[in-house]
């Protein structure tokens, strides 16, 4: 899930494997205004999705993160690539296509992984990938700017994250995560936990990592893999997966 930053309200979702390829726009409330595909391709896991920076410059694009791995046996992964729709919200249900996507292809040093947890840095339009580990010992992995549409990439690793030990104690399995709009916080959670750090002006993503989070709350969910900040960053909601799951929202200003 990923909050809209040119529609009022409104949040990207969209479903795990087994679906097809397509993401939903829904209000904060949970209402349905739309859904757009992207013709001809397939979702076989698609875990997380981000907004941030691309080719056009003032453009905000959707990233669509083709990243579960549960077997940890893909030669590659893909993230789609496309310009966030702009919504007329006076004639909703809106069912079109996101015919400008285009397929980013990456591969890890060393092998296969599965991750659930995709990021943007809005300062510098690099993506990252956050490994879900059973050990805790998650991955960070960058891909850096300009993308490449027409080759495949190998990531970088810049950083480790160790979830279910102090100071990120709790499940050790990483599931969602975003930036804000300016870049200065970064959150990823867990099944029951989730975590914000700051990030100073000008430095990389990942060097604020080596700093200790801020605890988030969370409410209880039975599959919470969704974070997604508010364009202003003073916000944030979640949802489990399964139905009928309520969207959750939290303020951090009184």
């Amino acid at each position: 899930m990923v909050w809209s930053r040119r529609n009022t309200d409104v949040l990207w979702v969209h479903n795990d494997s087994g679906d097809s390829a397509r993401v939903f726009a829904l209000d904060v409330t949970g209402t349905y205004l739309g859904e757009f595909s992207l013709p001809g391709q397939n979702a076989r896991d698609w875990e997380d999705m981000t907004l941030g920076p691309g080719p056009e410059s003032g453009a905000e694009y959707l990233y669509l993160g083709d990243i579960g791995d549960n077997s940890e046996v893909r030669a590659d992964i893909v993230v789609f690539r496309a310009k966030e729709p702009l919504l007329d919200l006076s004639s909703t249900p809106v069912v079109g296509t996101l015919d400008d996507f285009v397929g980013l292809r990456f591969t890890y040093p060393g092998g296969a992984n599965n991750a659930e947890t995709l990021l943007s840095d809005p300062a510098t339009g690099d993506l990252y990938i956050v490994t879900k580990k059973s050990s805790g010992n998650s991955g960070v992995y960058r891909a850096a700017a300009p993308h490449d549409a027409s080759a495949t990439t190998e990531l970088e690793s810049v950083a480790t994250l160790h979830f279910g030990q102090a100071p990120l104690s709790g499940d050790p399995l990483a599931t969602a995560g975003d930036v804000t709009a300016d870049g200065s916080w970064i959150a990823i959670r867990s099944y029951g936990r989730a975590y914000a750090w700051y990030r100073t002006p000008g430095t990389p993503l990942w060097e604020a990592f080596d700093d200790d989070p801020c605890p988030l709350p969370l409410r209880s969910e039975p599959q919470g893999e969704t974070f997604a900040w508010s364009p202003e960053g003073e916000r944030y909601v979640t949802v489990s997966e399964n139905s009928s799951q309520p969207i959750y929202m939290f303020s951090l200003v009184p």
